[in-house]
């Protein structure tokens, strides 16, 4: 064999292996990406000693809803979010906090989720909340990530909260836009507005996009997580949520903003 073509022997020998490598080094942030990050241990786990957070409730009416898997949908800030087998209900499981979170965090969280189970479950779409470890009462789920991997998880032991599945805010709106069917959701949305806001709720959270989704016609809250009682914000909270839905008409369907002045001004 000459120099040459030993040299370029090693030289593609020399490719190759770093190519290997570099594949194999690559494949944990693959799956990471693949996953979104989500990995059980990463799910909180409920404390013992927070019983006074607990809503007073039974777990017979929510058992038939966690006989079926559910599969990875996506993540907030504080929740892993899973849908059901049949598109009806979510179950948003909470992340574990940060090492560089205070303990705090999770207690705003939770004091949210209490609020809107307490106070707004109709505006919230909430059906259940479990927030503190419980005996005996909840089967094991099965959990399916992104790629198909199944996990079984004693929901005992977790923090999490379920909720109806509601079709995301924007292309709800937009579609009706589209067939001229919006001004029930409109009236849908105020109505939503305007009742959590009598019961002195505020959402220190101003997005639309990711709070807000509809059943139907019916617009609920479906992100709950920053909510707090605040009651003399009950004006102000009406002004900041209406005005940021009128600017989302007069964007996309101006010829809705006569009739929506109308009703915002009757509230």
């Amino acid at each position: 064999m000459s120099s040459s073509i030993r040299a370029e022997f090693v030289m593609n020998r020399s490719i190759n292996f770093f190519l290997f490598a570099a594949a194999l080094l690559s494949l944990p942030f693959l799956y990471v990406e693949m996953t979104q990050g989500f990995r059980i241990n990463k799910l909180y786990l409920a404390p013992f000693l927070q019983a006074e957070l607990e809503a007073n409730q039974k777990t017979e009416p929510v058992l038939p809803l966690l006989c079926q898997p559910f599969r990875y949908l996506g993540k907030g800030m504080q929740f892993f979010v899973f849908e059901s087998q049949d598109k009806q209900v979510v179950i948003k499981l909470f992340k574990r906090p940060k090492k560089n979170h205070s303990p705090e965090r999770i207690q705003k969280t939770f004091s949210a989720c209490q609020l809107a189970f307490t106070l707004a479950p109709k505006e919230t779409g909430l059906l259940y909340i479990h927030l503190c470890h419980s005996s005996d009462q909840l089967p094991a789920l099965t959990l399916k990530n992104r790629l198909g991997i199944s996990y079984s998880i004693p929901l005992d032991s977790y923090s999490f909260v379920i909720q109806k599945k509601a079709e995301p805010f924007y292309s709800a709106l937009l579609q009706a836009f589209r067939n001229g069917s919006a001004a029930s959701l409109i009236d849908s949305y105020l109505a939503l507005i305007a009742s959590r806001s009598s019961k002195g709720i505020c959402n220190t959270d101003f997005l639309l996009k990711n709070n807000f989704g509809f059943l139907g016609d019916q617009a609920i809250e479906m992100d709950f997580g920053n909510y707090i009682y605040a009651p003399e914000n009950k004006e102000k909270e009406l002004h900041l949520f209406t005005g940021r839905m009128r600017r989302f008409i007069k964007k996309h369907a101006p010829e809705y903003l006569t009739q929506y002045d109308d009703k915002v001004a009757a509230l």
